[in-house]
């Protein structure tokens, strides 16, 4: 994929603009909220992602700290009644909602790469 990413989890967050992640939009730790399509989503990290609803969030990369300037990525893995998700911010903006505005990755490199990961 040819490009330099850092990983996050709870315990070493990104600083995204001011917003922990993924400590800020999971489990309800605070007002900000994942969403996707302008409706929140159920977050909970899970080592496994074998737990019941939801979205169960196994890993977090982006390439934030790799660069200084232009668009940051940031890739939360997902797992979704058993199917894996990529899910993807370019957000640096706050909003009155407070929603981090995620969607399915377009890289389908990235996409079959954690499925067979998932298996």
């Amino acid at each position: 994929m040819g490009q330099s990413y850092s990983q996050y989890d709870p315990n070493h967050n990104l600083n995204l603009y001011g917003l922990s992640i993924p400590w800020s939009v999971i489990d309800n730790n605070s007002t900000w909220k994942a969403a996707i399509n302008n409706q929140p989503i159920e977050l909970k990290w899970s080592e496994t992602g074998e737990d019941s609803g939801g979205y169960q969030l196994v890993d977090v990369y982006s390439d934030m700290s790799e660069k200084n300037s232009g668009v940051n990525h940031v890739y939360l893995f997902v797992i979704k009644s058993g199917n894996p998700m990529v899910l993807y911010t370019a957000q640096n903006q706050g909003n009155t909602n407070n929603y981090l505005h995620l969607k399915e990755t377009e890289n389908n490199e990235l996409k079959n790469a954690f499925a067979r990961i998932v298996g």
